[in-house]
């Protein structure tokens, strides 16, 4: 046979490889999760950078119905932070999560802000800055609780475990 024939099998057996790199990729998650459950361990990742961040809110939008969020004043203060959370915070009311926050009180809050918050099924809570003053947003939503460094280089824990977002839904 050809030489050509040899290209051939190797890219079925590339194409083979991609499948089930892919099937695992979509059933691993919920086999950690369980196995942890089973165990009583919490699973935990870690994401870096604002692809993390883009990485965690994806997970939000596929899994969240209700998410209550500690927000960082370090989100605002961040221009691609901040595009990337109005960007989520629009994709979450099409999908029809419900937002409530714990927001400190920054200088863009305006009446005509509250009004948006509204119509993007967010509600929210402000507290003087002086007295809330994140480094760290926390959203929780489900059995799941992400924390997100934003003060200086963006680093996200997603925790899920029953007993630590429950802890954190009682501090909410």
């Amino acid at each position: 046979k050809s030489p050509r024939e040899i290209e051939k099998i190797v890219g079925q057996k590339e194409k083979v490889a991609i499948e089930a790199k892919e099937s695992y990729e979509k059933v691993i998650l919920n086999m950690v999760s369980t196995f942890n459950t089973l165990h009583s361990r919490p699973h935990v990742k870690f994401y870096e950078g604002l692809d993390g961040l883009k990485q965690s809110y994806l997970e939000i939008l596929k899994k969240a119905k209700t998410v209550y969020v500690f927000r960082s004043l370090f989100d605002y203060e961040n221009k691609e932070v901040r595009a990337l959370v109005t960007e989520q915070l629009e994709k979450q009311a099409k999908a029809g999560i419900q937002s409530y926050v714990l927001s400190p009180k920054l200088a863009h809050m305006s009446p005509s802000v509250h009004q948006h918050n509204l119509v993007r099924k967010i509600t929210r809570k402000i507290i003087p800055q002086e007295s809330f003053t994140l480094p760290a947003q926390v959203i929780l939503y489900g059995n799941t609780v992400s924390i997100t460094s934003l003060k200086k280089e963006i680093t996200t824990t997603v925790v899920e475990n029953n007993d630590i977002a429950e802890t954190f839904h009682t501090l909410f």
